[in-house]
């Protein structure tokens, strides 16, 4: 099931922020005050189309309850060549202060976050099989995006 999901835009455009401490990410970037984001289901979760410095997209669920704004699966940022994050960069509460992969540019629909840490996917919540996107590829979800985002 594909849909558009403004409340999701409403959601990154409130909690995303932007001016904060040098320590947190930057964003979000919203061309035109709004975006559009393309929605599937896979295995009861909620999962939307990610990229990644120019790569993807990638299919990331829907965490509202995670206190930790990106996670993502070790195989992906290594085929990425994602760097380690520096000690205590980026992430809000509740995320690793070490152990995670830098991101410069994370884009969900038009909006587009900078500078982010993302916190190690762990294992087994990364080999769920994901239905296919609209485009009839079949894929991985491959991160988690959490409520701080």
């Amino acid at each position: 099931m594909t849909g558009t999901a403004t409340v999701l835009a409403c959601v990154v455009a409130i909690v995303g922020g932007g001016s904060g401490p040098a320590a947190q990410p930057t964003g979000p970037e919203l061309p035109g005050g709004a975006v559009r984001v393309s929605m599937s289901h896979v295995d009861g979760q909620v999962v939307v189309p990610v990229r990644i410095d120019g790569h993807g997209p990638f299919l990331f669920r829907i965490d509202t309850g995670s206190a930790v704004p990106v996670s993502i699966d070790d195989a992906l940022a290594d085929r990425l060549g994602l760097q380690p994050a520096a000690p205590g960069r980026g992430l809000a509460s509740g995320a690793p202060a070490t152990g995670g992969f830098a991101i410069e540019r994370l884009e969900l629909g038009g909006a587009t976050f900078r500078d982010l840490a993302a916190a190690r996917l762990p294992a087994q919540e990364s080999d769920a099989p994901a239905a296919a996107l609209a485009s009839s590829r079949a894929s991985l979800v491959e991160g988690t995006l959490g409520f701080p985002l």
